[in-house]
């Protein structure tokens, strides 16, 4: 019984662990838009955040400055586009948060979200 527990109570604390490790690799950012570009295809846009970033998970920065990418053919992409053009019209100050991941570019963190401040 002893070794069932303590065996429960290892399983508990690596999956603890693993939420915490997916969550801390995500990065964040907030301040103003900067450059925005939309790749050669239509779908792709890359935004350079012009303020703080912290955590960035895909090693060495662009050396254009670009931060965040997002894909208008996934759900809510055209809504993140609308946001960011938006903002950077208005001077408006947005909230990034990464996936955690950089799958279009190994240098460019993926969108998960984006809060209009």
């Amino acid at each position: 019984m002893f070794a069932n527990k303590k065996l429960g109570m290892i399983s508990m604390a690596l999956a603890v662990l693993a939420g915490a490790t997916g969550q801390a690799l995500a990065g964040t950012g907030q301040g103003t838009v900067g450059q925005v570009l939309v790749g050669r295809l239509g779908h792709q846009v890359i935004v350079q955040l012009v303020g703080s970033v912290s955590g960035f998970p895909c090693g060495t920065p662009h050396p254009n400055g670009y931060n965040y990418m997002f894909n208008t053919q996934n759900p809510g992409g055209k809504d993140m586009l609308a946001t960011v053009l938006a903002a950077k019209a208005s001077g408006a100050t947005l909230y990034f948060v990464g996936t955690g991941a950089c799958s279009e570019e190994s240098n460019i963190e993926d969108t998960s979200y984006i809060i209009a401040m």
